[in-house]
């Protein structure tokens, strides 16, 4: 099957007329990558932008939401240090902000550390899209992707689907791999 890009909007499914405007695209910023989606349904364009610190308070609203973790001060601890140690992109769809990745990429592999998107916007090919932007940037280098999942977590269905496979399992994390 060939790759497609959809251009129908979701409406509310991705924030709509009822998204939080402070979370939208910053005006003059330009997005960094457009995915192309492969057997997405009715999705938009998706695209990744630079994390500013003006999208800190995007990234940990996100967090909570995707992983519902309620504003656990661990947990919000935890996405703080990421924050200001690794690197992170704004996921876009429509213009709108509805998720953000963080992948470290080195000389022998690249890492997915996270990938969160709103509960509202999950389903809709999103996040294959990113995973799928992710194998293509790896494939071209020559490289692996690593990642770890909650073994409970229902994207580790996603990163199978995709052909990730499971590497070592330590308590409720799964660690995973794909290779080009």
């Amino acid at each position: 099957m060939r790759p497609v890009t959809r251009h129908a909007p979701l409406g509310n499914a991705l924030g709509g007329e009822d998204a939080d405007p402070r979370y939208n695209r910053a005006e003059g910023s330009t997005p960094v990558r457009r995915l192309v989606l492969r057997d997405a349904v009715d999705v938009p364009d998706v695209t990744l932008r630079p994390c500013s610190d003006a999208d800190h308070a995007l990234v940990l609203h996100v967090r909570r939401e995707a992983f519902r973790t309620g504003g656990d001060v661990a947990e919000e601890a935890k996405a703080a240090r990421a924050l200001a140690s690794l690197p992170f992109a704004i996921v876009e769809a429509a213009g709108k902000a509805i998720g953000y990745v963080s992948v470290v990429a080195s000389d022998d592999h690249d890492l997915v550390h996270e990938l969160a998107v709103l509960p509202q916007s999950q389903g809709r090919g999103i996040g294959t899209a990113v995973i799928r932007g992710v194998q293509d940037d790896a494939r071209r280098r020559g490289v692996p992707v690593r990642l770890s999942v909650h073994d409970d977590n229902p994207a580790r269905r996603l990163y199978e689907r995709l052909g990730f496979a499971v590497t070592d399992v330590d308590g409720m994390r799964v660690k995973m791999e794909w290779r080009p």
